[in-house]
């Protein structure tokens, strides 16, 4: 049993511990991920890893600061003047973060959207456009 993943068939505990989070305070949430069990070290491993990647994405693109790459843009956008529409490092890791988790379920969707157009193209004897 121990090879099942443990997010696949969680303990009645876990669930209902999650379902208790709505009224546990916001600051004692984040130390959910130091606890013992596996999908939280998962969760920790993960989240450890994407703010430390993220970093290093920040000081390469702000290394190069004329880039057109899509880090580069939110960087730029991100040292304007007004302090208002300024995010905080945090902020911004964390949209960093989000770029690089759900990219490329969204290629995945994107291409799986096509593949229906692109298999009735091919039945019709028509050529797809092709999409750059």
């Amino acid at each position: 049993m121990e090879s099942i993943d443990s997010t696949l068939y969680p303990s009645r505990f876990d669930l209902i511990f999650r379902a208790l989070w709505c009224y546990i305070p916001e600051p004692l949430l984040h130390y959910v991920r130091y606890l013992p069990s596996r999908e939280y070290s998962r969760s920790r491993t993960f989240l450890d890893f994407s703010e430390s990647f993220s970093r290093g994405i920040i000081s390469e693109s702000t290394e190069k600061s004329n880039g057109k790459d899509m880090m580069s843009v939110l960087l730029r956008a991100n040292a304007s003047e007004n302090s208002n529409d300024k995010m905080t490092d945090s902020e911004v890791i964390s949209q960093i973060t989000c770029v690089i988790t759900f990219s490329p379920t969204m290629i995945q969707v994107f291409a799986y959207s096509r593949l229906p157009y692109t298999v009735h193209c091919s039945l019709q004897g028509m050529k797809p456009p092709q999409t750059h």
